[in-house]
């Protein structure tokens, strides 16, 4: 099991009725896109839904789960003002930002999917709730998995617009609803 997978579970239990089964070699073939293993075994694992009610993370075609609706996993474009942003954050104007979570805020969460193998994207967040001025762009230097357990045992600050996320033992709600 992924390190980052095996922390995650000790803080954040998996739902009861467990994850969602996907073709990765299918989704992947029809994506032209390659998932990071920590992702794939999350995936599996919780399935698509949110952490405390808040930050939904997406997943690739599950029928029937709105979860799958939330990213179409193609690099994502941005205009001038986001780039000005992101170049304070040491990425270009060509980098690829794929979407993996959004919160209720309208944060955004993001894989830096520009260089190397999927397993060494690292995340990039949008958040919305910034003072003029502010960059909305935070660069982390972890993947997928270790970024939800950071920000769940609270070893990274909080980048999002809800102060008291993730809460006092939050959980992990499935789009099954269990």
């Amino acid at each position: 099991m992924h390190p980052g997978i095996e922390r995650l579970r000790l803080i954040l239990p998996p739902p009861v009725g467990g994850g969602d089964d996907i073709d990765w070699e299918a989704e992947e073939e029809r994506l032209a896109l390659v998932f990071p293993s920590d992702y794939k075994e999350f995936v599996r694992i919780y399935g698509g839904g949110s952490v405390a009610g808040y930050l939904a993370i997406a997943t690739p075609s599950v029928s029937e789960s709105p979860y799958s609706e939330i990213s179409d996993w193609q690099p994502i474009e941005l205009g001038a003002q986001e780039h000005r942003g992101l170049r304070d954050v040491s990425l270009g104007i060509r980098d690829r930002l794929i979407l993996v979570g959004v919160t209720a805020s309208s944060d955004a969460i993001f894989w830096h999917a520009n260089e190397g193998e999927a397993n060494s994207w690292n995340i990039v967040v949008c958040t919305r709730d910034v003072e003029r001025g502010e960059n909305p762009w935070k660069y982390y230097r972890m993947g997928f998995s270790g970024f939800v357990a950071s920000l769940i045992d609270g070893s990274v600050e909080n980048p999002f617009g809800m102060d008291d996320f993730p809460g006092r033992n939050p959980t992990y709600m499935s789009w099954r609803g269990n």
